[in-house]
């Protein structure tokens, strides 16, 4: 026969529930998210764009005090130092038990040196704009500590031989090339007015990517003044690359896809802001208007293989 287990004090109760807090807030927290990362393999061309997904799952509420969420993205050599990042804003209001779809762009751009070829870790993580505090996720790879994980590899592939692959000149008023200051952004390149981007070797279908930012106006000695009677500084974007005129608008960073057929293996993209920004001591020797920060080529995806005809079909059916 069982006897009946002896009655806690209130004073013993209280040392446990402490100790259970204690362990709680001692061991590991629960994860905020699910992630799965597709491909886990990556081969990289120069100057080239391949794009990872990323299909989230939200588990838990995140504290509005730490900022909006951030994901980062980091490609590392083999000691482990940080050589590109990816980062961006999480792409929609962060709600628990949402999910949500999410395309990163892995790439090398054309502004900056090709990357020494060979496999790279690709790791993941997430963390608030103000407080840069990172939280756990749930994703197959390792985490390398502070919540960064290992979720796919890169496969940098060496540069093209000669004359080819994609490459790039400028023409109009365009000026030297800058650091940009950042992994993501590692060296960009100023418009004094209008200009055009020539590509060449493009063996399409693909896209041509470009990065570019139209300046706020609003730093020290900073004066954004508009050419025409537009009530926003724009940049229109157009030539022979995708046979159809689109634009920017409004400071900031923007992204622009052109499709491009490749049939002909080369073609160009017209650059025309409505703008100028003046500023005392800018080098260059005088007003800028659009800065492009990063150039590549994104190579069409593979066609999926045709599927076999049913067993006993005569061919042409």
């Amino acid at each position: 026969m069982r006897l009946p287990a002896p009655a806690l004090s209130i004073a013993a109760l209280s040392t446990v529930a402490a100790a259970g807090l204690l362990a709680a807030s001692c061991g590991k927290s629960a994860p905020v998210a699910q992630v799965e990362v597709r491909p886990s393999s990556l081969p990289l061309g120069y100057p080239e764009v391949q794009k990872l997904h990323l299909s989230w799952q939200t588990t838990a509420g995140l504290d509005p005090e730490a900022g909006s969420p951030t994901v980062f993205v980091h490609l590392l050599d083999r000691q482990g130092k940080v050589v590109r990042t990816y980062d961006h804003p999480f792409p929609q209001a962060w709600q628990e038990g949402t999910p949500v779809e999410d395309v990163v762009k892995i790439y090398q751009s054309a502004l900056a040196p090709a990357l020494p070829p060979g496999r790279y870790p690709l790791t993941l993580g997430l963390y608030g704009g103000k407080s840069n505090q990172r939280w756990p996720l749930e994703v197959t790879g390792p985490d390398l500590g502070r919540h960064e994980y290992r979720v796919a590899e890169v496969e940098v592939l060496p540069p093209p031989a000669g004359a080819a692959g994609p490459r790039f000149s400028f023409t109009g008023s365009w000026l030297a090339s800058e650091t940009g200051g950042s992994r993501q952004i590692l060296n960009l390149r100023w418009l004094a007015g209008a200009g055009a981007i020539r590509a060449e070797g493009l063996s399409g279908p693909g896209s041509l990517w470009l990065e570019l930012k139209i300046p706020a106006g609003n730093g020290p000695g900073e004066k954004l003044v508009l050419d025409d009677s537009s009530n926003a500084p724009s940049v229109v974007v157009s030539g022979t690359c995708g046979g159809v005129e689109t634009g920017i608008s409004g400071p900031g960073d923007h992204e622009i896809e052109i499709p491009v057929d490749g049939a002909g293996g080369s073609c160009e993209i017209h650059l025309k802001p409505n703008f100028r920004l003046l500023k005392a001591g800018l080098p260059g020797g005088g007003p800028r208007s659009v800065a492009l920060e990063n150039l590549a080529w994104i190579p069409a995806a593979p066609s999926a293989p045709a599927a076999p005809p049913p067993a006993g079909a005569k061919p042409g059916a």
